[in-house]
């Protein structure tokens, strides 16, 4: 990952030349482009929203919240529904959420670590703080420059901002900044170059799904266009070091996408529809950035014989090993130590975060516990040693 002004510099010169050679208007196939995945959708919620139109969106561990506007009246409504019925909250001091001036909602996040959501105003350099319980706003925060997207990544407590770097709004210079958890320090970047129009951006699994429209003709936002693709949805997915490693391809049908969110491991789409509410599924979706695993490594030839743990899925979605799916909380494996200890290098875990609980302690220590252990995946290899 880098992280020098030098070469972000440099990154930046190297990206506008070869967009000074790129033709006005590209030429390709209508319909789906090699290596892109088709996703088919299901509608999940449509309401009529009397005039609004659907702008970013968020799913907590409650509720899943919408933002709407309408073209004449820059003032951001927030609805609040069951994150699971869909069904309007009651209960809240105000739903809708209207007394905040959000201006345009672009995009919005959910900080399960500490219980935010993250408003993007896209038009602005300011992110909204709000409780994501009650819904009351705790602070607003301005940022070094102006975020269309915003994205918390809870595995490695960071954020990942998306930035269109030139002001003439040409997406072919969108950048994806990655800061720690005091959104202050820039941890890194990488390029997210694209010719659509940027839309919304979320992390799951330790990937970025960026997602994209093509509006078929010149726009603010999109100086270059396919019109053969007119009114399509691209989900781009990168890892953490910037490589691309999936497009998702969304045809026509479905109107311009707005937000993007998991539910669990459920990927959620949200369009602008006709004065509705829409929101799509895309079913399960289990990629993950990486596999590791963890080493328990016994100090004698006995120390690790006899013992018995627990290893479970202490993240925030769900994760599949081994082809079942395991909820936050449950156990994933219960395994008996040998005289060698124990290794999951066959038995790989996802990326996430994970317990190593110990039900009873080795055979020789009677009564001796050993504490949980708390442990990550975040790198493709990653191997945690433990010894006991």
């Amino acid at each position: 990952m880098i992280s020098t002004l030098k070469r972000l510099l440099v990154c930046l010169l190297l990206t506008a030349l070869t967009a000074a050679l790129l033709p006005a208007v590209r030429v390709r196939a209508a319909g789906i482009s090699a290596g892109e995945i088709p996703l088919t959708l299901t509608k999940v919620f449509s309401k009529n929203m009397g005039g609004l139109h659907t702008q970013g969106f968020t799913v907590t561990d409650k509720y899943m919240i919408l933002s709407l506007w309408k073209d004449d009246d820059h003032n951001t409504k927030l609805y609040i529904y069951d994150r699971d019925t869909l069904e309007p909250v009651s209960g809240l001091k105000s739903n809708p959420v209207t007394s905040y001036n959000f201006k345009h909602c672009n995009d919005m996040s959910y900080n399960s670590s500490t219980e935010e959501i993250l408003v993007s105003e896209g038009s602005t350099q300011y992110i909204d703080v709000l409780d994501a319980g009650t819904l009351e706003r705790k602070a607003q925060i301005r940022l070094d420059r102006k975020y269309s997207a915003y994205a918390y990544n809870s595995t490695e407590d960071s954020y990942v901002c998306l930035s269109n770097v030139k002001k003439d709004h040409d997406n072919r210079y969108a950048v994806a900044f990655i800061y720690a958890s005091d959104r202050k320090k820039m941890l890194g970047w990488f390029p997210a170059p694209s010719t659509l129009t940027s839309q919304a951006l979320t992390v799951h699994n330790g990937l970025v799904y960026l997602l994209e429209y093509e509006a078929g003709k010149k726009t603010i936002y999109q100086r270059t266009f396919d019109a053969s693709r007119a009114g399509t949805n691209t989900i781009y997915v990168y890892d953490m070091n910037g490589d691309l490693v999936k497009t998702y391809f969304i045809g026509r049908g479905y109107g311009e996408g707005e937000g993007i969110a998991f539910r669990g491991n459920e990927l959620l789409v949200s369009f602008a529809g006709s004065g509705r509410a829409i929101v799509c599924s895309a079913g399960k979706i289990t990629d993950t950035a990486a596999h590791g695993g963890i080493d328990i490594r016994p100090q004698s030839e006995s120390s690790g014989t006899g013992a018995v743990y627990q290893i479970i899925n202490r993240g925030d979605s769900p994760v599949t090993v081994s082809g079942a799916e395991y909820a936050p909380g449950e156990v994933i494996y219960q395994i008996t130590t040998g005289s060698g200890g124990w290794s999951s290098s066959d038995r790989w875990l996802p990326y996430g975060s994970y317990e190593l609980r110990q039900l009873s302690a080795p055979s020789y220590a009677g009564e001796s516990e050993m504490a949980d252990i708390f442990f990550a995946i975040t790198k493709d290899g990653d191997i945690t040693d433990i010894p006991v």
